[in-house]
This record gives C-alpha cells, sequence and structure tokens, in this order.
C-alpha cells in the first residue's frame, strides 16, 4: 500500500481564464499547525501569481535562493498554465518587507509533473541584496533533522483566504529512512521528511525548501517540497543535491 500521499488538487482563481489555465492536476501544498518562524531566512522567496492565485496576497509557491539572481523551487510550480510573476525575497511575510523582484524567467525541468525530479530554477530579472544558500553537498542521511518552511494552509479545513497565512511558518522533523512504512510512494531522486503528528507541509507550501544546518549555524538546501501529507504520513521532498549539475549548467547557460 503506497503510504506517501499526494493529494493531486491546486486552489485557482475566479477568474475563467485563470481557471483553464491552472485546473490542472498538480501536487498542492503553510505549514499546517506549524510554528511561526523563529528566523529571519533571508534566502527564502514567496514566488506570486498576479490573476491567478485565490489569495489576496497571490502567493502560490516557495523559492529559496541559491545565488544573487537565481532561485530553486518545485518543477510543478512552473508548468501547467502557472506563470508565476515576481518573488519576495528576504521577508517573512507575502505582503511587505524585503524585495519584491519580477522574474525574467523559469526552468523547469520538466513540462509535465514528474514525481522524483520535480524541480525547476526562477531567474529574476535583476539581482537581490538578499543572502543565498547554497545547495547541500549530498542528501542528508536517514534520521537527519531538517527544517521545512512555508505559506501554505494553516488548517486542514481550509476554505478561505483566512486560511492562507501572511507570515511563515516552520516545522522541525527529521529525513525518514527509505524503508519506513510511510515512505513507500518514494520516487526517483526524493527524500521522505516526517510529518510531526497533525504538523505538515500543505497546500500551497510547494516549492519550498527542507533545509539542515551545518555544525557552524549556516542553512544549506536539500529538499524542495514535491508532494504534500496527510496527517502522521510522510511528504516527498525532491532530493535538490542530485540536481546539483543541472542547476550549474542551467545557470551558466542562461547568464
Amino acid at each position: 500500500m503506497n503510504k506517501m500521499r499526494r493529494v493531486l488538487t491546486i486552489p485557482v482563481a475566479s477568474a475563467v481564464s485563470a481557471l483553464c489555465a491552472l485546473a490542472v492536476t498538480t501536487p498542492a501544498h503553510a505549514i499546517t499547525n506549524g510554528d511561526p518562524a523563529s528566523e529571519t531566512y533571508a534566502f527564502m522567496g514567496s514566488v506570486q501569481y498576479p490573476g491567478q492565485s485565490p489569495r489576496s496576497d497571490m502567493h502560490g509557491c516557495g523559492a529559496t535562493l541559491i545565488s544573487d539572481q537565481w532561485m530553486v523551487t518545485a518543477g510543478h510550480c512552473l508548468i501547467g498554465g502557472r506563470d508565476p510573476k515576481q518573488v519576495r525575497i528576504g521577508s517573512s511575510h507575502t505582503d511587505r518587507g524585503g524585495e519584491l523582484v519580477e522574474i525574467e524567467k523559469t526552468f523547469p525541468l520538466h513540462l509535465t509533473v514528474t514525481f522524483g525530479s520535480d524541480v525547476g530554477l526562477i531567474k529574476l530579472k535583476n539581482p537581490v541584496e538578499a543572502k543565498p544558500v547554497t545547495i547541500a553537498d549530498h542528501a542528508p542521511a536517514a534520521n537527519a533533522p531538517l527544517r521545512v518552511l512555508g505559506w501554505g494552509e494553516t488548517s486542514l479545513e481550509c476554505t478561505d483566504d483566512t486560511c492562507w497565512p501572511k507570515d511563515l511558518r516552520e516545522l522541525d522533523t527529521k529525513r525518514l529512512p527509505a524503508e519506513h512504512e510511510d515512505c513507500e510512494g518514494t520516487l526517483g531522486e526524493e527524500i521522505c521528511v516526517g510529518s510531526v503528528g497533525e504538523k505538515m507541509p500543505s497546500d500551497m507550501d510547494s516549492g519550498g525548501p527542507a533545509l539542515n544546518k551545518e555544525d557552524d549555524g549556516t542553512w544549506r538546501v536539500a529538499g524542495v517540497t514535491s508532494g504534500p501529507s496527510w496527517t502522521e504520513r510522510a511528504v516527498g521532498y525532491t532530493d535538490v543535491t542530485a540536481f546539483r549539475m543541472w542547476v550549474k549548467e542551467t545557470m551558466a547557460a542562461n547568464k
């Protein structure tokens, strides 16, 4: 039995054109029941979809700054009619603070939803002042501590804008071993990240990071949210360490 649950829906704007563009099957993901961010994550970005997102803050996905002009996110945030226009970077809030930067171009690895290699890049129109993080050298070991971030829905019963936070949430968890019973649905280059009771990534957390901390306290990004969880179920995160070469080559070819 496949224990790692995936929810293949995404909220859409009411406009007919936006509905047609976004009403496709995709992983949907604040961290449900997560805690308010305990620090400022200068590298964290809210990917925004004016005219497409049903939210007043236009948030749709998360992304992580890995250079002064590039961000890594989930590939499914960039395909199927989803057309992000801007990113707010370096603020714990989706609607104020930090730097609001236009997107120049997006680079999904695949043009269809592909679990196991669900990764993409965003090139910003202009360099930003926020300090980026680097991609980890290798995937985190089984049971290694991880912190996940997001602005997705805060309740499993979410039905309107009051359920979508404008303040960043976090959850401390760990990578589950591949043989864990809740990791049976892991595909390709995915890492299986545990939920903590009723705390889990949810709708509109997609693309946000799974972070591990170096001995010197520096954060590094190890994964991006790909498939959401359900209560006491695991979450599929794309292992971005497996795509370091693709990231490097794509950035170099599109300076």
